[in-house]
């Protein structure tokens, strides 16, 4: 499995391509759409609850992040969809099926579920996520109220915060102690993805930095993403405004299972407006 440059929450996958863009920028113009002629790119961002410091291989962890994005090619718009990890989808919780199968099990099961085709997944760990906002340089998000999460550890302050790799990793476990518990904390990964791609946009122009932070992707994301599609999502990915990403945080009845807590997703029309090209702002 390919270790590529793409990032992600918990992906920030928006990031990985601004970056490639401004190190291939003298190739940038020879990139031709590959994906198939609907004109939307799909990717799964996938945080799992394994790797250092969890013993465990991070492709057969729990799926505790999960992310649908997806890139009207054509408009430059984009949407993040924030699936809660309790998700009942089929006959178990949406985050049992990375255990289970790896995320190519993950990705087929959310294809079949939300009926859209999705082409590419992305996916991190604790360790990872540390690794990809220490290498930016931390980003900074802004907090309508302070998050004191001793499980989570979790003391970040309220307003405008910037973040290093500890509190980031902090800021997308915390749920015990916040309104909306897990829904919020799914909402805080979609959250840590948009400032993320907001930073790397505004420093696209600062090659050396960028060279540099492909390493650091490199070396905390798996993808299955194959290499000829690099230029043409590094050339995408810059010219997504931010204003043009929307964020859907999608939730539903809470109940229980087998013993464990699960959520009745209701999705509204966030997957048939992908299926329809209603991406966007």
């Amino acid at each position: 499995m390919r270790r590529l440059t793409i990032i992600t929450a918990v992906s920030l996958t928006l990031v990985l391509a601004a970056g490639m863009a401004v190190a291939t920028v003298d190739l940038r113009a020879q990139a031709r759409p590959t994906w198939d002629n609907d004109r939307v790119l799909t990717i799964l961002i996938i945080g799992s609850d394994m790797g250092l410091p969890r013993p465990g291989d991070p492709k057969r962890g729990r799926a505790d992040g999960l992310h649908l994005l997806a890139v009207d090619t054509r408009r430059h718009t984009a949407t993040v969809v924030n699936i809660p990890r309790d998700s009942l989808v089929g006959v178990t919780k949406v985050n049992a099926h990375l255990a289970s199968g790896g995320p190519q099990r993950m990705k087929s099961v959310m294809s079949s579920f939300t009926g859209i085709d999705i082409d590419y997944y992305a996916l991190t760990s604790f360790r990872g996520l540390r690794g990809l906002v220490n290498g930016m340089g931390g980003v900074t998000v802004e907090l309508d109220r302070p998050i004191r999460d001793a499980a989570a550890r979790a003391n970040i302050g309220g307003g405008k915060q910037k973040l290093d790799g500890k509190k980031a990793l902090a800021f997308t476990r915390a749920r015990k102690t916040v309104p909306g518990g897990d829904f919020t904390r799914s909402k805080h990964h979609g959250d840590l993805m948009l400032a993320a791609h907001r930073k790397i946009r505004a420093q696209q122009s600062d090659l050396p930095s960028m060279v540099r932070l492909l390493g650091v992707f490199s070396r905390n994301v798996e993808t299955d993403i194959p290499n000829r599609e690099l230029l043409r999502l590094a050339s995408l990915a810059v010219k997504i405004h931010p204003r043009d990403v929307k964020q859907i945080s999608l939730s539903g009845p809470t109940g229980f299972s087998g013993g464990q807590s699960i959520v009745h997703l209701n999705a509204g029309s966030a997957f048939s407006d992908i299926r329809q090209r209603r991406i966007g702002r």
